[in-house]
């Protein structure tokens, strides 16, 4: 209970900073739970002008300590649907994740793939 209620408080201080700032493009970079769909659900109402964005370095979300089993649940599947739904742009790090996305999430903007690159 602690850790959501951190959790929350973390979102209202983005959205009031958000607010405040009024930018032109908000990137993502991941969500993992409800609550993150529910926050940039709420940041594309508070800013409709705003492109948002995320980089998708791991489209699968992933139960916690089993790399095999995709997260899921009835809420959290809505929300992060409607969430990826609300993406202007999605970038991500090859076909394989494009098409995971594609599959998974079916967003409304583009999904752009960046070459990742040499390590």
């Amino acid at each position: 209970g602690v850790r959501a209620g951190m959790r929350a408080y973390s979102w209202l201080q983005v959205l009031v900073h958000l607010r405040r700032l009024r930018p032109d493009v908000v990137v993502w970079s991941s969500w993992r739970f409800t609550m993150d769909a529910l926050g940039v659900l709420a940041v594309d109402r508070l800013l409709p002008r705003a492109a948002l964005t995320i980089v998708a370095h791991e489209p699968r979300l992933r139960r916690r300590g089993d790399t095999t089993t995709d997260k899921r649940g009835v809420l959290l599947d809505r929300t992060l649907a409607a969430a990826w739904r609300a993406m202007d742009a999605v970038f991500v790090l090859g076909a394989e994740a494009r098409d995971r996305v594609l599959e998974r999430w079916e967003p409304s903007g583009p999904v752009v793939v960046v070459p990742h690159g040499d390590e």
